[in-house]
């Protein structure tokens, strides 16, 4: 488990936590701010990333998977979603 949480980044880094640092190393530090940590379910984020892009590619021809959660496209050749 890293200690990554829903701090904000800004947050997190006035308080000395680091981007990708593992958690046990501020085991301390979370208890004197309360602050919960809970481990991320990759399985469920990939399976639901990839149901997401496959829809998404269903109406947009040309579509580029950048990462897990991100995806780029030409706008001005997707198809009508919605009928006007």
């Amino acid at each position: 488990m890293t200690a990554a949480s829903s701090l904000d980044q800004n947050e997190a880094k006035a308080l000395g936590i680091t981007m990708g640092a593992p958690a046990l190393l501020f085991e301390k530090k979370f208890k004197e701010q309360q602050i919960h940590v809970f481990s991320s379910n990759c399985v469920l984020y990939r399976d639901m990333s990839n149901r997401v892009m496959t829809l998404l590619g269903r109406y947009i021809p040309a579509m580029e998977i950048y990462s897990i959660d991100e995806a780029f496209w030409d706008r001005t050749k997707c198809f009508l979603l919605v009928r006007i």
